[in-house]
C-alpha cells in the first residue's frame, strides 16, 4: 500500500496519471513491436478498449507514437526517466528519514 502511495505521488509530480505511468514504464521494458497492445493490456490489467482510449490520449500528449506499433517518443522516454528519478528520490528520502529517526530520536 505504501508503494502505491509513492507511485501516485510520483505520477502527480511528473504530470502523468497513474495509468499513464504504468503504460510508460511497461513500454520502456517491451523491446519487440508485435502485439504490444496485447502485452500492455496484460501487464497493466486494463481492458483493451480502455487501453486504446488511454493510448490515444498519450499520443495526443506526445508521450507515445503508434506508427506500426506502440513506441515511446523522446518526450515519453524523458518522462520515464523523471518517474525513476522522483521514485528513487522519494524512497531515498524516506530511508534517510527513517535512519535519522531510528538512530537519533529513539533511545535503544
Amino acid at each position: 500500500m505504501e508503494n502505491l502511495k509513492v507511485l501516485i505521488e510520483v505520477a502527480r509530480k511528473t504530470g502523468c496519471t497513474f495509468r499513464e505511468l504504468c503504460v510508460l514504464t511497461c513500454l520502456f521494458d517491451i523491446k519487440e513491436t508485435d502485439g504490444v497492445q496485447s502485452k500492455l493490456s496484460y501487464l497493466t490489467g486494463m481492458k483493451r478498449s480502455n487501453l486504446s482510449v488511454l493510448l490515444k490520449r498519450m499520443e495526443e500528449k506526445g508521450l507515445i507514437s503508434r506508427d506500426g506499433g506502440v513506441h515511446l517518443t523522446s518526450e515519453g522516454r524523458e518522462r520515464v526517466f523523471a518517474i525513476a528519478d522522483y521514485f528513487l528520490a522519494f524512497k531515498f528520502k524516506e530511508k534517510t528519514i527513517s535512519s535519522i529517526r531510528n538512530r537519533y530520536l529513539y533511545w535503544k
